[in-house]
């Protein structure tokens, strides 16, 4: 019996060494290992399944050619029942299972390929597109939107050293662009050092971000002559992943990198002065430079930032949205809607403690969030915001901004007040003025619309609005 098996598997060998959908060395070690198991008798091994599918597998996969696909199937397999064919592998259910499994594993594939070509695209990208020889022409505010493509390749540049990339294809991001990095030691003092030990160890391991200066004869004349750039969220790192809830929950103050970030812009702004340092940084590191810029703000220190696809995500803003499906849900089946409504709610108070009602309204932070909403106005502090109107995380930027209050500002408490409360919570995406650069790219929505490379083209179609909430002086 064995023998027979051993020559169903040799069949099933030369069919996949003698086809082009697989390597032959892949072939020989599919077969070596089923005859390996086999030979030792433990024919109910666990054993990684190995699928090819094309057109003569005959399961409606359009003709796609897939050269290998390892691991997506993981289950006990029974060698005394190898099928005549090859491509038949396992029962129906099995087979679906594996084809949806490999779908998904396609899509993402594609997605990567897709991810990483439109990178390299950012990085070739010629630098001196960015100001060209008319710029004359074009007011400030053109100007300061245009040198996006020089800040953009500084936070790459952050995403690809933290990646473990060699030095020379990071250095590449911000050589062509006439920047040099600043070690961090050399910019704050002996003090400081000692003063941010801890953080100082958590950022060599987690690297969020980089000073940068220009050199000097740089061409361009709009780049700033200091910046500070932070990365975002890199999916695979823990760390970063905790960052983002805390985003939500309105906690990202309590990052270790945030008193040191915060440390580094002062030191830049006391020493070289605030207006000749830029903040930049996408996703997660958008805002985390938020935070840090807003509460200089506050001390009267403006520090120009150039934001992209900074999360609107919070626990507040995700309710308001629940909230709105449920109104349209009641108002759809009125009888329905109805039992939705009162179940939310005992959710609610049995898991979603965070958001607290009007009655319950912290008046004291009701009071300090109102007073500093009111000095960000007087400073007229406006960061420069890159929405991508596709992505949901930044998205609800252009529709916080889109009207300006009207009457009281005491009474639209919606636009400078989170009612999210448990422990010490800071906002940082509420503030009274902001440039705000919109564009509608999507290709693959909405996770490309996230991806800091759609804003790498110096000559990208975009929108802009000058947004304040509120007049200043108040009336």
């Amino acid at each position: 019996m064995k023998q027979a098996v051993i020559d169903k598997v040799l069949k099933y060998d030369k069919y996949l060494t003698s086809t082009d959908y697989l390597p032959p060395q892949i072939g020989y070690m599919i077969a070596s290992k089923l005859i390996k198991i086999i030979k030792t008798g433990n024919t109910d091994s666990n054993l990684n399944g190995f699928m090819v599918w094309g057109e003569r597998a005959g399961l409606g996969l359009s003709g796609a050619r897939v050269r290998l696909c390892t691991g997506i199937v993981s289950r006990r397999l029974s060698l005394m029942t190898i099928p005549d064919h090859p491509y038949h592998f396992g029962t129906r259910d099995q087979t679906m299972e594996t084809i949806g499994f490999l779908g998904a594993g396609m899509v993402y594939g594609a997605y990567k390929v897709y991810n990483n070509k439109k990178e390299k695209q950012a990085k070739k990208n010629d630098p001196q597109l960015i100001f060209p020889t008319n710029d004359q022409q074009d007011d400030a505010r053109v100007l300061k939107i245009r040198k996006r493509v020089i800040l953009g390749r500084l936070v790459y540049a952050m995403y690809d050293r933290f990646k473990g990339k060699p030095v020379k294809e990071y250095q590449e991001w911000w050589t062509k662009v006439h920047y040099h990095l600043v070690p961090l030691e050399s910019v704050l003092t002996t003090d400081e050092l000692n003063l941010y030990k801890t953080e100082l160890k958590n950022e060599r391991e987690n690297k969020y971000f980089g000073v940068f200066r220009r050199n000097e004869g740089s061409p361009s004349a709009e780049a700033p002559d200091w910046v500070v750039a932070i990365r975002g969220t890199h999916i695979k790192a823990l760390a970063d992943l905790l960052n983002d809830y805390k985003i939500v929950v309105e906690k990202l103050h309590s990052s270790n990198m945030i008193p040191l970030l915060q440390a580094v812009v002062c030191r830049l702004g006391a020493q070289h002065g605030y207006c000749n340092v830029n903040v930049t940084g996408h996703s997660l590191g958008a805002a985390a430079g938020l935070l840090v810029c807003r509460r200089l703000a506050l001390q009267g220190c403006l520090v120009e930032g150039h934001f992209f696809n900074p999360p609107f995500a919070t626990l507040e803003s995700m309710a308001r949205t629940c909230s709105h499906v449920v109104k349209h849900a009641i108002e759809a089946f009125p009888g329905k809607g109805e039992k939705l409504l009162h179940a939310g709610k005992r959710l609610g108070k049995k898991f979603l403690h965070h958001v607290v009602t009007d009655a319950a309204v912290d008046i004291e932070r009701r009071r300090q969030a109102l007073a500093e909403f009111k000095t960000l106005a007087e400073a007229n502090w406006s960061p420069y915001l890159y929405v991508n109107k596709y992505d949901f995380i930044c998205s609800k930027f252009l529709s916080h901004f889109r009207k300006a209050i009207h009457g009281s500002v005491d009474e639209n408490q919606k636009k400078w007040y989170s009612s999210v409360r448990r422990g010490e919570t800071e906002s940082f995406h509420l503030f009274p003025c902001a440039h705000l650069v919109s564009i509608e790219i999507y290709q693959i929505r909405p996770i490309s619309a996230h991806k800091l490379w759609n804003w790498m083209d110096p000559h990208v179609s975009y929108e802009f609005m000058q947004a304040k909430l509120i007049p200043w002086p108040l009336t």
